[in-house]
């Protein structure tokens, strides 16, 4: 299977966030929609905070999204997983002391704290470490999805690495563009 990858650009002003509000009953019904027609993220209004995005299309169900990420918990290069449309990674690449990452985990009722921390602490380790994480576990993060169908998916090796060695490659160039285009 040949593997798309495409820039997608978006503006948070597209969706009404009150639709859940006006539509309780019809709102999983549009999203459910929205998400097979991979429309969901692009029309998101809580990701006004990603640019320069680039989606990677693994196969049908798996898709990476790598892009900048400014907020005000720090800024840098991020990556996103997403299976069947669901958010199930992200990866902020924001250097010392400030990345992290967030696992779609079922929560406990009152869990707090969403961020694991990396270790690592530049950057460019960080991202070493994402691609890491996903290539090697991400049977590991699907497994402890709340979304059942996410948990029964396989994902071809072959195709992730493919991918992620492409997700790789545009994060590590993301932070030299940025400083260049500050100035």
């Amino acid at each position: 299977m040949k593997r798309r990858s495409r820039f997608v650009y978006r503006s948070s002003s597209i969706v009404d966030t009150r639709i859940s509000s006006h539509a309780p009953q019809g709102y999983s019904r549009v999203r459910s929609l929205l998400v097979k027609l991979g429309l969901f993220e692009a029309l998101n209004p809580n990701h006004h905070d990603r640019t320069d995005l680039k989606r990677i299309e693994v196969d049908e169900n798996f898709r990476i999204d790598v892009f900048w990420k400014d907020v005000p918990a720090g800024k840098g290069p991020a990556m996103s997983v997403f299976v069947r449309g669901h958010e199930i990674l992200r990866f902020d690449c924001f250097g010392q002391d400030l990345g992290h990452f967030h696992a779609g985990f079922a929560d406990p009722p009152g869990a707090s704290e969403r961020r694991i921390y990396f270790r690592e602490s530049t950057s460019r380790e960080q991202i070493d470490r994402s691609v890491f994480e996903v290539g090697k576990n991400l049977r590991y993060y699907q497994q402890r999805s709340s979304v059942r169908s996410i948990r029964s998916l396989e994902c071809d090796p072959r195709d992730l690495r493919t991918a992620l060695v492409e997700a790789q490659e545009y994060l590590l160039n993301l932070a030299p563009f940025h400083r260049a285009n500050r100035k």
